[in-house]
């Protein structure tokens, strides 16, 4: 299998564990996804990251984790945040829909095509304004 593809990746069962590929993605699989990450047996790579957000979108991701209460918190904005913190350091901007490479110290995120820009953490916790629940 070519790594590439890798959604994410579950620990169990040994020694190689469970590969997750695009093609898997229910809301149930996401949820287990969210479940096994919760406890650290779990990591969703950057193309899974992409694929999340592009099938679900941050809404329904929030009412996936709303089940799993990995990344679940009393504020929306902060819960937005979450998902697009760990999306971004893991290599995947959903604001500009790009893969690439997070430098949290500068704040600064590099795409594929070599383009750098500051990531606007303010801009991503208003999100909150646009859900409707």
């Amino acid at each position: 299998m070519n790594l590439e593809e890798l959604i994410a990746w579950y620990i169990y069962p040994e020694p190689h564990g469970t590969n997750y590929l695009e093609e898997d993605l229910t809301k149930e699989i996401v949820l287990e996804i969210f479940d096994y990450s919760q406890i650290l047996l779990a990591i969703i790579t950057r193309k899974g990251w992409k694929c999340l957000f592009e099938k679900f979108g941050i809404k329904e991701l929030i009412e996936i984790d709303r089940v799993s209460g990995w990344l679940e918190d009393d504020d929306l904005g902060e819960w937005i945040l979450s998902f697009y913190t760990i999306s971004i350091e893991s290599g995947y901007d959903p604001t500009c829909k790009a893969l690439g490479v997070f430098d949290s110290e500068k704040n600064l995120f590099t795409d594929e095509n070599n383009n750098c820009y500051s990531i606007d953490w303010s801009a991503i916790y208003k999100l909150k304004e646009e859900l409707k629940f």
